[in-house]
């Protein structure tokens, strides 16, 4: 039954993981760049995701691109997150975070090894910041009296990101600390995950990102059209 429900929630994950980018291309949203670069992140966690469900590649190969995505996770989500905050605080701090953690993750490479043992506390430290950001651009969020049809949808990719990391932060403990049962641990994953794009969904089907069509501005009120004839 555990292997079956794993399956299932494999399978359904990984399509999934596709459907934000889908729709923004739908949409024709590939210009708005803050919007696309959020689903390309899911986007990008599926086809991490495809290797390791099958076979593509080996099983060496994978564990290098998983370490890569480890590596750039943080820093790809923090330049998202820059792109489409409001508010001014924490994209200054984003600035001096992303250069800073991507040194810290070299430097730590060099002198500890390129390998997941390595860097278990950077992943985790790195979880702890993406979580803290989430929150204070939620809070601000709800600080607010109004917010256009945009930062609505918008806070449902907030939501689905703070979602999916706080459930790893479970997934991470397991996994690096307490090891239980590797099945067990990837039917959490899986399954928040894919509550996680159910939740950025409502975001990316909102009209508020549709793209809009310039349209002709007829003449305004008291406005005179002058034809001048040679």
């Amino acid at each position: 039954m555990k292997e079956q429900l794993y399956q299932i929630l494999n399978t359904v994950t990984l399509i999934a993981y596709h459907i934000p980018l889908a729709v923004v291309l739908y949409k024709k949203l590939w210009k708005d760049i803050p919007v696309l670069m959020f689903s390309c992140y899911w986007s990008l966690g599926g086809l991490i995701n495809l290797l390791g469900s099958t076979s593509l590649v080996s099983g060496s190969t994978f564990d290098l691109c998983r370490l890569i995505f480890n590596m750039i996770d943080v820093p790809f989500i923090l330049y998202i997150f820059y792109l489409n905050t409001g508010v001014a605080s924490l994209r200054s701090l984003i600035k001096v975070l992303i250069p800073v953690f991507i040194f810290i993750e070299i430097m730590n490479g060099i002198f500890r090894g390129f390998n997941d043992n390595s860097f278990k506390y950077l992943v985790g430290a790195g979880v702890a910041v993406v979580i803290s950001i989430v929150i204070t651009e939620i809070v601000h969020y709800f600080q607010k009296m109004d917010h256009t049809p945009r930062e609505k949808a918008k806070s449902f990719l907030f939501l689905a990101i703070l979602f999916e990391y706080a459930v790893y932060v479970y997934y991470y403990i397991y996994e690096y600390f307490l090891y239980a049962e590797r099945e067990d641990m990837d039917i959490i994953y899986y399954g928040s995950t894919l509550i996680g794009i159910i939740i950025a969904c409502f975001g990316f089907f909102s009209e508020a990102l549709r793209k809009k069509t310039q349209q002709s501005r007829g003449p305004r009120q008291h406005e005179v059209l002058i034809n001048i004839i040679d």
